[in-house]
Order: structure tokens, then sequence, then C-alpha cells
């Protein structure tokens, strides 16, 4: 196994790490590792170096992960072109600098959370990529999920009790005469916020259902493979991966989708034991379910 940084983009600007295999097989694809939010190309509890190493040791395929510009190692790039477009052209950018390396290979894109919007985002762009693997990608409700997760919610001891000790910590240091109303109401406010649910799931903006399933449509159609794993970070849109296949049964994935979710899991594989088991599904899947020339 070998690691060397590439500088490359415009203006060198962005920087990034390959991890190989001391011997690359010809059909073996480039993985390339998108940026999860402004973490830097380590990843979450170093889930995108081990993801590498292990991708290298297995033989399953070369490994570059790098960051987007402006963030981690990279540079702001030399014109704004705004954030999508030029998340885009830096992962062409990558694709680039791993061909140089080590030869034009299928492409996988695999990103976590916005890393997972923007691995979608550039199979539809880039023809090179051949398969992509989301953690966390688009989410959407149903009724039945948010009534699941409020009802966990009220039954769990310890949600309460970390919350009425939240209010007690926040009534001893802060509450000032007069100001009752006000601290309740800040207080309600993100309970309210938290139950209902946000339009752009935690944050994120997405698009309509339609359109996600449209483009994975298109995608699937065109040869390209995607796998999609889901956690309990999207319990409040998603309680069981039938929900999924419901929601996009209009569509047809051509046998090119797979989807899973396991609830047991947090959204940045805090468990040692768990990141282990998501690296060794992601190698066996670009290993055997990868398209190969």
């Amino acid at each position: 196994m070998s690691e060397k940084i590439l500088s490359f983009g415009t203006d060198q600007h962005l920087s990034g790490l390959l991890t190989a295999p001391t011997a690359l097989a010809p059909e073996a694809p480039l993985v390339v590792i998108i940026n999860a939010g402004i973490v830097h190309h380590i990843g979450a509890h170093r889930l995108h170096v081990n993801l590498a190493r292990a991708l290298a040791q297995s033989g399953a395929g070369a490994a570059l992960r790098f960051d987007l510009s402006g963030l981690g190692d990279s540079r702001p790039a030399p014109q704004s072109i705004g954030f999508e477009a030029q998340s885009l052209a830096d992962i062409s950018a990558a694709i680039d600098a791993g061909f140089e390396s080590v030869g034009e290979r299928p492409v996988v894109a695999l990103g976590m959370c916005s890393g997972a919007d923007n691995a979608y985002r550039a199979a539809l762009d880039e023809p090179r990529i051949s398969a992509i693997a989301l953690l966390d990608p688009y989410a959407y409700a149903e009724k039945g999920a948010k009534l699941s997760q409020l009802a966990s919610k009220v039954a769990d001891p310890t949600a309460w009790r970390r919350k009425l000790s939240h209010l007690a910590q926040t009534a001893a240091t802060s509450l000032r005469p007069g100001d009752e109303a006000a601290t309740a109401a800040e207080e309600l406010a993100p309970l309210a916020e938290e139950e209902a649910g946000s339009a752009a799931l935690n944050g994120r903006p997405f698009p309509p259902l339609e359109a996600f399933g449209t483009g994975l449509q298109s995608l699937t159609a065109r040869g390209v493979h995607v796998l999609m794993l889901y956690t309990n970070f999207v319990a409040g849109e998603m309680r069981e991966i039938a929900q999924f296949h419901r929601q996009f049964a209009a569509f047809d994935f051509h046998d090119r989708l797979e989807a899973r979710q396991d609830l047991s899991v947090d959204h940045t594989y805090t468990m040692l034991d768990q990141q282990r088991a998501l690296i060794a599904a992601l190698c066996d899947w670009i290993n055997d379910q990868a398209p190969r020339p």
C-alpha cells in the first residue's frame, strides 16, 4: 500500500491524499471520497482514512480523499462560481488527478450527508462516475415516521430527565424577574422545531422527492450502481427502509440501486465496531457490485 499527497485543480488549489494498493488491478475502481460537511479529508472519527486504507489493503480499489475548495487543506477557488458548481468542478478535478496517478478506470463517488448530496449531483454531471455510495442521503418524511419518533421520545424517561435538568439549570443561572415568559418561549422553541422536523433535512436543502427519484432513475438507466445507507440520523423522516421503497415505487432503478437502514447506528459511526462494519460493507459492495469494464 502507498499513500501520496496530490495537488490539483485550478492553480493547484486543491489538496488530497491518494491511497492505493501496491498492485492495483486494471478493473479496480478509483474511489473519490468527498467531505462530509466541513469535516476535512480524514472524515468523522477518521472514517475516510480507515476506509481508504481498507480499500487499498483489500485490493478493492484506490481511494482519493480530498478537500473541496476552501475546506481543510484546500485553498479557496481563485474565482467564485457558487458552492454547488464549485463542488462539481472540484470532484471532476479530483477524478482527473486520480487518473493521472493510477490510470483511467471506473469511478466510485462516496460521501456522507452533504458529501452524499455532492456525490449524487456529481454523478448526474460527470459521466465517468459509474457508482455512488451515499451515507445518509436525502430522506423524505411520512406521517407515520414522525408519529413513531414522537411516541418514542414521549416514552423515553432519559429524554425527559435530560430536558428537565436543562430547564432547571437555565432557571438557576439566567432567569431574571419578568423574564419568565421569554425564557419559556426560548426553551419551547427548539422543542417545537425538533418535533416538527425541518423541510430541509437537518438544515440541508434537498430536491422534491419526484426530482430525486427521477435523478436516481436516470443514473441507474445509464448503468450507475447506487448504494444508499441510512442511520438513525434520518429517523425523524424514515423509520424503516420499506418506506423508501413505498415512496419510490413508481420509479424503475433497473436493479442497480440498493437501500439499507440501521437505526442502531449514529450518523457519524462513532462506535468503532459500527465503523468497522460499515467499512467492510463498503469494501464488499465496491468489490462485488461496482461495475467493471
